[in-house]
């Protein structure tokens, strides 16, 4: 199943909802089976993250985000970048922006309603992202993660959490959104 979620990746196979749906299902623990619609919806609302497939298929399906925002760069500034193969990396892992163990310091940048965001936004794709220093700033507050993040700048999922001066509600919908709704040729099809 792994190697199908790469075969989407690659351009092996399109890039749908239900491609991505057919090859988390084969994952181990599976899938439940829903609509396209609704596995976008639980792609966006976090709830993917527990319907099959977890870090191995959201791994895969950043990096194949990171691979379509790197082309859109190369085009829309008419530049070759000598790129690295995030494949190769063995290290690369994913990583919660805001933290799985919401912290004192955590708490305090979310404000009162820290509860309700990180149970609501924790896995969603606006929270995620690739890093090689996963173990090093798991619970670091979100200016250490931005500085770390800044040092990884050939990945571009980083760079989009690197534009913002703080991690919250706001920032991690908006970049959900920017990220599973970019220009065609990622756009899901039904």
């Amino acid at each position: 199943a792994f190697s199908k979620i790469c075969k989407i990746h690659k351009g092996d196979v399109p890039f749908t909802a239900k491609a991505i749906m057919d090859s988390f299902a084969e994952l181990k623990g599976g899938i439940t089976p829903v609509s396209c619609d609704e596995f976008e919806e639980n792609l966006l609302s976090g709830e993917v993250y527990h319907i099959g497939g977890g870090n191995s298929g959201l791994r895969v399906l950043l990096l194949a985000i990171e691979e379509q925002l790197r082309k859109d760069y190369e085009k829309n500034y008419r530049v070759h970048v000598d790129w690295p193969d995030l494949y190769s990396i063995e290290d690369i892992q994913l990583e919660h922006v805001m933290p799985q163990e919401l912290t004192d310091s955590w708490k305090e940048e979310l404000g009162p309603e820290s509860g309700d965001i990180h149970e609501s936004l924790l896995h969603t794709l606006g929270n995620l992202t690739l890093t090689r220093n996963n173990q090093k700033i798991s619970n670091s507050s979100f200016a250490e993660k931005r500085n770390i993040y800044e040092k990884e700048l050939l990945i571009i999922l980083n760079q989009t959490i690197c534009e913002n001066n703080s991690w919250g509600k706001d920032e991690i919908s908006a970049r959900t959104k920017m990220l599973w709704m970019p220009p065609k040729p990622f756009t899901v099809k039904r």
